[in-house]
């Protein structure tokens, strides 16, 4: 048995985890043995057996803690070496059968949608169990056999959660390349498996083209390339290393259309899409994913639409990042990057004390090349609004959900400002994956001078501008520490060369330490 670690009383039996087991060792035996028809039934038959029998093991799973112990954890390890081994044994089924001109033409792509249903299965569980993303060539090498057979838009049935399904090739190669992409570090586990509920219901909506459509934002994936979905812009498509190169297309849209019809379902108290193993989890949960679609297809719209360039994050890559709402307001936010500070590097305050006297201090937001409070941790996992990040357990310990966070991808590149929304540990036990939701890419600095109340002088506080998306202003907020924010507390503020004096108002976010909140702003006392 391949289990990293025992189970907890409640998993599922010795009979079922056997059972398991056994279907893919007769899988095995069959794709050596076989061929023909009684190999596409053979295959058939597997996953659909597997599929019923593997429920129980994976609701066990699921419904647990946010936070698991080493010997937690190996049942999420076993169940995703099962689905790894049983989507070999699909590809290399569907690989055998895809040409077989001696099989039936609805039975090749019933055969081959269940290999590319199987990579969706196995790139699903690598994210729940932490491993990230997986390369995305095994999806692209099945829709390419499928292509060339003339199979990838041949209706079909396959089984999902004891779901019956009617679908295409083409739409569950687009439904595993989702799943590689949105199952980020920011999304439990259990919302991975309500994300996966809904991407099955929205078979219809998972439309790919060859051709590239002209005024449609668009998701991209190169079947000659490891990677796997992309925004389109005009700039990739013109880049000369991809040209010969066979480019599939997602248009966005029909997700939104989708979404807005999940979200209607939600008004009329319903839980959508209603069946899977998601039908249990808390209401939470569902408007969890529902918020992280909605600014997840936002963001890849406009950037898509725009046609303007992301930020270079890619998987593998070291990043600095620093937590906590001290050390981002004075060492990483404005510090190195193409943005102007909204106030001075190093600046000089004097206030007035009641014995008659000044009083100097002295703000700077310089830090030394061995910045203590840096961390420099390596990607692993990457979508629109945030990222999946490596980290030492002894580490990690000291970072926990709803951490303020701020990543510098680089020295020219203004810091992203975002929220521990994850933490789970890695296979091993020696690394923690550290998801972080996106807040602001456009942060800036800024200082809160106290306005003078008689008493004894208090030097500024340090927070952080987070300008919103309405050019009115009317989106912006003030990120300040929790001891700083007081309700309609009055605050002066320089940026260039105006001062205004601040109220803070509701709060929009908060977390450990810190509160992001609205505020009004009128011209400051002369």
């Amino acid at each position: 048995m391949s289990a990293v670690g025992p189970f907890k009383s409640g998993d599922p039996s010795d009979a079922q985890r056997a059972g398991l087991e056994n279907i893919i060792s007769d899988l095995r035996v069959a794709s050596r043995q076989q061929s023909g028809v009684s190999l596409s039934d053979g295959l058939i038959w597997g996953v659909d057996a597997f599929d019923a029998l593997s429920r129980g093991a994976c609701d066990s799973a699921l419904n647990t803690t946010l936070f698991r112990s080493e010997s937690e954890r190996g049942e999420y390890d076993w169940i995703a070496d099962q689905f790894e081994r049983l989507a070999l044994i699909g590809r290399q089924i569907g690989e055998r059968v895809v040409d077989d001109d001696a099989i039936d033409r609805d039975k090749r792509a019933h055969v081959i949608a269940y290999a590319i249903l199987l990579t969706g299965h196995d790139a699903k569980w690598r994210q729940i169990a932490g491993r990230g993303q997986g390369s995305a060539s095994q999806h692209h090498a099945l829709l390419s056999r499928a292509l060339a057979a003339g199979l990838s838009d041949v209706i079909v049935n396959v089984r999902i959660e004891g779901e019956a399904i009617e679908t295409t090739v083409e739409s569950l190669y687009a439904r595993a390349l989702l799943l590689d992409r949105l199952a980020s570090g920011n999304l439990s586990p259990r919302q991975i498996e309500i994300l996966d509920n809904w991407l099955a219901a929205w078979m219809p909506a998972l439309m790919i083209s060859q051709d590239a459509l002209e005024g449609e934002a668009c998701l991209c994936a190169d079947l000659d390339d490891t990677q796997g979905l992309r925004i389109s812009t005009l700039a990739h498509m013109r880049d000369p290393r991809t040209r010969g190169h066979r480019h599939i297309y997602l248009p966005i849209a029909p997700l939104l259309r989708q979404l807005d019809r999940a979200i209607e379902y939600f008004h009329q108290g319903l839980i959508f899409p209603g069946f899977g193993l998601g039908m249990a989890f808390r209401i939470e949960e569902h408007l969890g994913v529902i918020d992280y679609l909605s600014r997840e297809f936002s963001l890849l719209e406009h950037d898509a639409t725009e046609k303007s360039a992301r930020h270079p994050v890619k998987q593998g890559i070291d990043v600095e990042v620093y937590f906590g709402m001290n050390d981002i307001a004075s060492r990483a936010i404005g510090v190195n990057t193409v943005q102007p500070l909204a106030v001075p590097a190093a600046r000089d305050y004097y206030f007035g004390r009641q014995d008659g006297r000044a009083k100097r201090f002295v703000e700077t937001s310089e830090f030394a090349p061995f910045d203590p409070s840096k961390k420099v941790l390596q990607v692993l996992d990457v979508s629109e609004s945030g990222l999946g990040l490596a980290m030492s357990t002894p580490e990690a310990e000291h970072v926990q959900v709803g951490d303020l966070a701020a990543i510098r991808l680089d020295l020219a590149m203004p810091v992203l400002l975002g929220m521990v929304s994850r933490k789970a540990l890695l296979p091993g036990g020696t690394r923690h994956v550290i998801g972080i939701n996106f807040i602001s890419k456009r942060a800036k600095p800024l200082l809160l001078e106290y306005a003078d109340d008689g008493e004894t002088a208090r030097p500024p506080a340090s927070a952080i501008y987070v300008p919103g998306e309405d050019e009115s202003g009317r989106g912006d907020s003030i990120v300040a520490s929790e001891s700083v924010y007081r309700p309609n507390n009055r605050f002066q503020v320089q940026i260039g060369e105006d001062k205004f004096a601040v109220s803070l108002t509701r709060i929009k976010k908060q977390g450990r330490g810190w509160k992001m909140a609205a505020f009004d702003v009128l011209p400051a006392d002369k």
